[in-house]
């Protein structure tokens, strides 16, 4: 099960932000289930909700996406690489 979230770029800051902090302090990288357990942390505490449960896959969410007219969706994977994936133009 997937959650779906829509964040601005400030929430995001703060969390590669807080997650590199206790990666220094922890002397390795975050797992996955500690990256989702931080990342669920932050947003309890500033009260964002997710936008709901699915159980699509990222790639079937992104097509999703750009297919009810998202010019672009920002992705980012679990080691923190990201690229932005635009709608193919006809």
């Amino acid at each position: 099960m997937n959650k779906l979230w829509q964040i601005d770029i400030d929430i995001l800051e703060q969390y590669y932000k807080i997650k590199t902090e206790v990666e220094k302090d922890y002397g390795r990288k975050l797992n996955k289930e500690e990256c989702d357990f931080l990342f669920n942390t932050i947003m309890e505490k500033l009260d964002v909700k997710s936008l709901g449960n699915t159980e699509m896959s990222q790639e079937e969410i992104i097509k999703d996406a750009l297919d009810k007219g998202y010019e672009s969706v920002l992705h980012i994977d679990k080691n923190s690489q990201y690229s932005l994936i635009k709608k193919v133009k006809e």
